[in-house]
């Protein structure tokens, strides 16, 4: 399959800079819990910015009720576009399958609604670009009790693996370049400080 050009890669950070710029935001924006049970943001400390794309630029081109479910924030860096999730309550386990198809689901509806950015591109040739997906979870969410603490630790890490094998479908066909699945500290050492 061919992938697009770097001038692709270019003109949709043109265009989100000059249509966007206001929902350019720092990580305790973007990574903000929306789900009621918690205020607060995953990554508070970082002045690291990256595009708002759920509670942002979406909000501008589509009304709140009609937009599918979508990753939390967007960045273009290294001529590749990231699609990233934050997730910071339990995701792994038994009983959280439900969460972990919501996450496949973004996977997939974040690029549909991508089409609808004035980029005047079809979902095909999105399709063609680099783009990388990032899962970064909370650790700690899983471990509140800490009993156990190294069983629960090692088979936290067998279900992130089966996780990411599920996940790794979407990159054999194509639809994304890479994918990985980030712990909060590993995110900030691996994509912030790098």
């Amino acid at each position: 399959m061919k992938v697009m050009e770097m001038n692709d890669i270019s003109e949709i950070k043109r265009i989100l800079d000059e249509n966007f710029s206001s929902y350019y935001n720092t990580l305790k924006i973007v990574s903000k819990r929306d789900d009621g049970k918690n205020s607060g943001s995953m990554i508070d400390d970082s002045e690291f910015k990256i595009f708002n794309y759920d509670r942002g630029i979406l909000t501008k081109l589509i009304p709140k009720e009609n937009v599918l479910c979508t990753v939390d924030g967007i960045d273009i860096k290294h001529k590749k576009i990231f699609f990233i999730e934050f997730k910071d309550g339990k995701i792994f386990g038994r009983g959280f399958q439900t969460e972990r198809k919501l996450i496949r689901l973004k996977v997939l509806e974040s690029l549909i609604e991508f089409v609808k950015l004035p980029l005047n591109m079809s979902f095909t040739e999105i399709c063609l670009l680099e783009k990388i997906f990032i899962l970064v979870y909370n650790e700690e969410a899983h471990f509140k009790i800490q009993d156990f603490k190294y069983e629960r630790k090692k088979k936290l890490k067998e279900q992130i693996q089966d996780f990411l094998a599920q996940l790794q479908k979407y990159q054999k066909v194509e639809i994304y370049t890479d994918i990985h699945i980030y712990e909060k500290k590993e995110f900030i050492k691996k994509y912030i400080l790098k």
